[in-house]
């Protein structure tokens, strides 16, 4: 009863937010807001700072000034105006009490640095996977090529896919050193040399590179946000593709999701323009799947190009 009751007793706090929107899990409560008057953030944040600290008293609990952390995230252009972000940093206030700055911070598993670049999270996954590769070679001599595959899928694959259509925004020098981890990993699997292609190794063991993996993990995630299976603030970013606004009648147009505009690389490889796009290319009995499991099926037999 303990989770339960704690869920209960913080439920309310949401509601005594002025200026910036809440995310509650469990005992983690984080607050967001964006502005690009750095003066409009500070007064909001520390607003609803001194709404949140009131809340607590009320309710007879309190707060912990110096476990409370923020991050400015923001492009690089704007980072580096360092004197409106210095101004920023030294302005968040609790109780009189300065707010402590980071510039990563991990988050339900993801590490979350202010650029969105996801250089950490990616240096903490290989170290975990190394882990994991380390078991495979000391036990590779010892357990035949089936039992070894299930080991990796057990052991190493969740990290890899745990999350990644929101890191996949990453450098590609990144995704780089991820598929080099899945590539040893599956010469050690294999028992080849090599002198044998890493493609040859990954199509003999029936596995998808990561680059594959990832676009078939982001299209059955868009699935879920279409049809209501996700949180349904997602869905409200997404919008239907009519063949009124295409300027065409087309059969299968009001299956189609608009694409924004990008003017950036880092755009292109948002999940919104990203997904949209792999969405988009999908045979219509897949966008109409009324399951998840036929979905998932008709994903596995279509072909997906490796990026490039």
């Amino acid at each position: 009863m303990g989770p339960l009751l704690f869920l209960i007793c913080i439920n309310d706090l949401p509601n005594c937010l002025k200026s910036t929107i809440p995310c509650l899990y469990a005992d983690d409560t984080q607050i967001f807001t964006s502005s690009h008057d750095t003066a409009k953030i500070a007064d909001s944040l520390n607003s609803d700072l001194e709404n949140i600290t009131d809340w607590l008293t009320v309710n007879k609990l309190q707060s912990h000034p110096n476990k409370t952390k923020m991050m400015v995230i923001g492009s690089r252009c704007n980072l580096n105006h360092k004197v409106s972000t210095s101004d920023l940093r030294s302005n968040i206030r609790i109780n009189n009490n300065v707010v402590s700055s980071i510039f990563s911070q991990e988050c339900l598993g993801i590490y979350l640095d202010e650029r969105l670049a996801f250089d950490a999270h990616i240096e903490d996954l290989c170290k975990k996977i190394c882990s994991g590769i380390g078991v495979l070679r000391r036990i590779k001599s010892l357990a035949p090529k089936e039992c070894l595959l299930k080991l990796y899928k057990s052991l190493i694959q969740p990290f890899f896919d745990y999350c990644s259509p929101l890191w996949d925004t990453c450098d590609k020098t990144l995704k780089d050193n991820l598929q080099t981890l899945q590539n040893r990993s599956a010469r050690i699997i294999y028992g080849a040399n090599y002198d044998t292609r890493s493609k040859d190794i990954l199509k003999n063991l029936q596995l998808d590179s990561l680059d594959v993996r990832r676009k078939k993990l982001k299209c059955v995630f868009l699935y879920k946000v279409l049809n209501g299976i996700s949180a349904p603030c997602l869905r409200e970013n997404l919008e239907r593709l009519t063949s009124l606004s295409r300027g065409y009648d087309l059969h299968d147009s009001e299956t189609d999701l608009k694409l924004p505009k990008p003017r950036t690389n880092f755009l292109k490889r948002s999940f919104k323009y990203s997904a949209s796009a792999l969405w988009n290319n999908l045979p219509i009995d897949a966008k109409n799947a009324t399951t998840m499991n036929e979905f998932k099926f008709l994903l596995s037999n279509l072909p997906f190009h490796e990026a490039t």
